[in-house]
């Protein structure tokens, strides 16, 4: 595997409490947790390992990207998909949940020649992508940004309140085309991307990876692209390899990378589909 830079920021274990919860959907969750003021400022990208104090049969801690942060509060936002999830999503409040973090290594900021920044979420990938857009709107830089969300129906949308912002624009589709444009994220994007020079222009994705390797096929190749990838984690500081993932290596070669350590976060060029 070749040589990546890996987060500085040092990952504290720490015990953090249940400040505030919403259900934003019948089967996604928002959760806002307390932290002490010593908890590290994560990258936009970065991830926490989450698991339920009370709950001592669920030994693994589970992978949650970082929906928003301010000192001292963490909020992650998730669909409920396992026992996992359910748990968090039924605790009450000021329970306490066990916190490792920040993972990983996040987005890297664009380049300041760049013009068009694009954020491409599929899915829950808005969860990993809200984090960046609001950290790009409060630079307040003279360059679009603009917010592409996708989703089966109207109803699977996950929340874009936070997207909204006179610095952000947020283009929506469904794949019924029951709100926005009828199609997937990918096609919508596709219909704007003649109208953008590829080397002013830099994407960030974030989704499932069928939705990825489509978006990577659109994509000019003097276009910029970073890519978080979704993956199963165990450990989430690189132990296991259970989150391995084919990359390219020296020369070519096929080579794997720790989603969890040596990502979550790569360029585009670089995965192996």
């Amino acid at each position: 595997m070749k040589n990546r830079k890996i987060s500085k920021i040092k990952p504290l274990s720490v015990k953090g409490r249940l400040l505030k919860k919403q259900m934003v959907a019948p089967d996604k969750c928002l959760l806002s947790l307390q932290v002490d003021l010593s908890f590290p400022a994560p990258q936009p990208g970065q991830f926490i390992m989450v698991k339920p104090s009370k709950y001592p049969h669920l030994l693994l801690r589970r992978p949650f990207c970082i929906y928003n942060f301010t000192p001292s509060l963490i909020e992650i936002l998730f669909q409920i998909v396992g026992r996992g999830t359910e748990a968090l999503s039924l605790l009450n409040l000021n329970e306490e949940i066990d916190i490792l973090g920040p993972l990983g290594k996040g987005f890297p900021p664009p380049p300041r020649d760049m013009d068009n920044i694009l954020l491409v979420a599929g899915g829950m990938g808005i969860a990993t992508l809200s984090f960046f857009a609001q950290s790009l709107s409060r630079k307040k830089a003279s360059r679009k940004i603009i917010t592409y969300v996708g989703a089966k129906t109207a109803q699977d949308l996950p929340p874009i309140k936070p997207l909204e912002s006179k610095h952000l624009s947020v283009k929506i589709s469904t794949d019924d085309g029951s709100l926005g444009f009828a199609g997937t994220v990918v096609d919508l994007l596709q219909a704007d991307l003649p109208s953008l020079l590829p080397h002013k222009t830099i994407i960030y994705g974030c989704g499932p990876s069928a939705m990825l390797r489509e978006l990577v096929k659109i994509i000019d190749p003097k276009t910029k692209c970073y890519l978080s990838l979704e993956e199963r984690m165990a450990c989430g500081i690189g132990a296991c390899l259970g989150c391995a993932v084919a990359i390219k290596g020296k020369g070519g070669s096929l080579s794997y990378a720790r989603v969890c350590k040596d990502g979550p976060v790569f360029r585009s060029t670089e995965i192996l589909w």
